[in-house]
């Protein structure tokens, strides 16, 4: 506004050869309003060039506004106004296969230590041994829960003990190339899956029925043997002496020899 004013002042007081020339060239109006700038200026927008290769920097028009107080929010609310993504945040990540095998492996070995003080403190704290414990959960009719349980335990117990060698393999300065990392990687993954089947397939703790097999029914194709008579005589052993039949005289000398004595 004043710029406007202190020009339409000017142009009463000037020729009027020059009011009409700045009547038909805004342009030119809008140079001669310019200012001159030094050289090592950088403008911020539409810039001039004077004849002598300066730079004219237009006239500054402010606006005045009544001042607004920002409201009070926390550093957090505002960014979240404004829609910015906090650091730490899970979602300006790309999903990668080497954070998540990284992210998997904390994971079981710390549900891998929940489990041993789960068992440790149970044994502790509850009444009779471990044995009558397991013989319970034998008898009661809970398929499922025992599957699902066997499920938590096996696939960390896998996962660890595949993962943990593939580290202690980079240890050796085998596989470090990204190519090799993602290979090795994605071996993990399969062999994680087959030993947790594995285990699961494995019945530990299961008692093998004993097959009762009765003698006395024959098998297909073989004849039944005929029993013994229980009243037949059995034969004498063949290993036993037989002892010789005394004689007449024998009978005598031993009957005169008792008298004797």
């Amino acid at each position: 506004m004043n710029t406007c004013r202190s020009l339409a002042r000017g142009l009463n007081i000037c020729s009027p050869q020059l009011r009409h020339l700045l009547a038909q060239k805004p342009f030119n109006s809008a140079r001669l309003l310019a200012t001159k700038a030094p050289k090592d200026h950088k403008a911020s927008g539409p810039t001039t060039i004077g004849p002598s290769g300066d730079i004219l920097v237009p006239p500054v028009t402010l606006k005045v506004i009544p001042f607004r107080m920002p409201p009070d929010l926390p550093y957090d609310d505002r960014n979240m106004l404004l829609g910015r993504q906090l650091s730490p945040h899970l979602s300006i990540y790309k999903i990668q296969l080497t954070s998540t095998l990284s992210a998997f492996l904390r994971i079981s070995g710390f549900v891998l230590a929940v489990f041993v003080w789960f068992v440790g403190i149970s044994g502790l704290c509850l009444q009779g041994d471990m044995e009558g414990f397991i013989k319970k959960v034998e008898k009661c009719d809970c398929h499922g829960m025992v599957t699902m349980a066997k499920v938590m335990v096996t696939m960390p117990f896998a996962y660890h003990t595949v993962a943990g060698t593939r580290h202690l393999i980079w240890y050796l300065n085998k596989f470090l190339t990204i190519p090799e990392i993602y290979a090795t990687g994605y071996v993990a993954v399969a062999l994680t899956i087959a030993l947790s089947a594995f285990l699961l397939a494995v019945k530990v703790g299961e008692k093998v029925k004993e097959e009762v097999v009765d003698l006395t029914k024959t098998k297909k194709g073989q004849k039944a043997k005929k029993e013994a008579p229980k009243d037949a005589k059995k034969d004498a052993p063949k290993d036993t002496k037989k002892e010789p039949k005394k004689d007449a005289k024998d009978k005598k000398k031993d009957e005169e020899g008792k008298s004797a004595k």
